[in-house]
């Protein structure tokens, strides 16, 4: 059953988001991102507290558009591929999530449609830069999803703290908002 929604959300995305995969950014914020990316050795990445201007150390989403520098080079469509898949796993996990609550398939996926089709979605598809939140949600997540995992037998096992722990701090580097996470796990 599970399969049949998962599916769904899919081909929506593919549908709804075919316009996405020809845009070609030519703004200001774009460009400069792509052209930076060109300019920084792999180390500063983690050792430059304001990469790419901006105020927040996120190493993670930085390392992910740096490779994808190193492999397509200043190509804009990978970039934006890359955060539409982002996007779609942030919505099945959403799914996941929700389901794990009412145990409703339909509930579940109109709730997870409704993301991922929600119009704020564009900032996050057009943008390059604003990986860093499709990579913050994506692992906040996955540690939500832990918690609830946990909740099962009644105990974290060490394992468990450990994943948990993990996923936070790979959400932190990915988005300093990405915080509230800690505070909907406690």
């Amino acid at each position: 059953q599970h399969k049949y929604y998962v599916v769904s959300i899919i081909l929506i995305a593919f549908s709804t988001f075919s316009y996405y995969q020809g845009y070609w950014p030519n703004d200001e914020e774009n460009l400069r991102i792509l052209s930076l990316a060109s300019n920084t050795h792999f180390l500063e990445i983690f050792t430059k507290i304001a990469f790419w201007e901006i105020p927040q150390y996120q190493p993670l989403s930085t390392l992910t558009l740096w490779i994808q520098y190193q492999i397509f080079g200043i190509a804009p469509q990978p970039y934006i591929l890359i955060n539409i898949f982002l996007w779609v796993l942030n919505s099945i996990m959403l799914y996941y999530f929700v389901y794990r609550f009412t145990k409703s398939g339909q509930i579940s996926v109109l709730i997870a449609l409704l993301f991922l089709l929600d119009y704020r979605s564009s900032d996050a598809l057009l943008f390059i830069g604003r990986r860093n939140s499709l990579l913050a949600l994506a692992a906040g997540q996955c540690a939500l999803i832990v918690v609830l995992s946990a909740f099962k037998t009644y105990s974290i096992q060490r394992m468990e703290y450990v994943g948990l722990f993990f996923l936070l701090g790979l959400a932190l580097f990915s988005d300093a908002k990405s915080a509230v996470f800690i505070g909907a796990i406690l």
